[in-house]
């Protein structure tokens, strides 16, 4: 008798253990809107970053540096050996690029003005977003999350994008490692964000 209540008190506590980690569909998506919610109102941000970028011509690797404070942001984009910089500021009316050779452009759209100075499509304008593990404002493709409402796969506006990794930082879960890949631009980079600081 003694044998058969531990097997029955075991059955149950598995049981209950189960119930306990199951994540049931509704109890996902409550966890995606409220953390999607709270990296949205970050608004004071900065990292330093590596990125591996490759090219249907080249490769190579280059720092990033991006502050954002509200609707300014300051992005630094560095290759080694002198191959090139690039310091990105503005705003949602104006931006300003000024290269190596401290020449300044002024446009509208980062993603077109650096392109045109550069010769790299990056979609900065998406990775406001996509950096800080939620999805742009624009149609999804597909977005796939963990059990603790975090993002691991997005494809968007012709982007394949991976979250390899996420740290802790000032409560937050944040990407340390984002593979993205454009299959139509050839073109792909994978970030190693060394260091996140956040202002809130």
């Amino acid at each position: 008798m003694k044998k058969l209540s531990i097997l029955v008190l075991l059955t149950m506590l598995v049981g209950t253990s189960c119930k306990i980690t199951d994540t049931k569909p509704e109890d996902k998506e409550n966890l995606i809107k409220e953390r999607q919610s709270s990296l949205e109102a970050i608004n004071n941000w900065q990292l330093w970053s590596k990125a591996g970028v490759n090219t249907a011509k080249e490769s190579g690797t280059v720092s990033l540096q991006w502050t954002q404070e509200g609707d300014n942001y300051s992005i630094e984009i560095v290759a080694p050996m002198g191959k090139g910089r690039w310091q990105i500021t503005g705003n949602s009316d104006t931006v300003i690029l000024e290269n190596s050779h401290g020449e300044k452009y002024i446009g509208e759209n980062p993603q077109q003005l650096f392109k045109k100075n550069s010769g790299l499509d990056v979609p900065i304008n998406n990775l406001f977003y996509w950096i800080k593990g939620i999805p742009a404002p624009q149609e999804l493709e597909r977005a796939d999350y963990d059990g603790d409402g975090r993002l691991q796969v997005l494809h968007q506006s012709g982007w394949n994008i991976e979250y390899r990794r996420y740290a802790s930082v000032d409560g937050y879960y944040m990407p340390i490692k984002v593979f993205a890949k454009s299959e139509q631009k050839k073109f792909e980079f994978r970030l190693s964000i060394k260091r996140w600081s956040i202002d809130g």
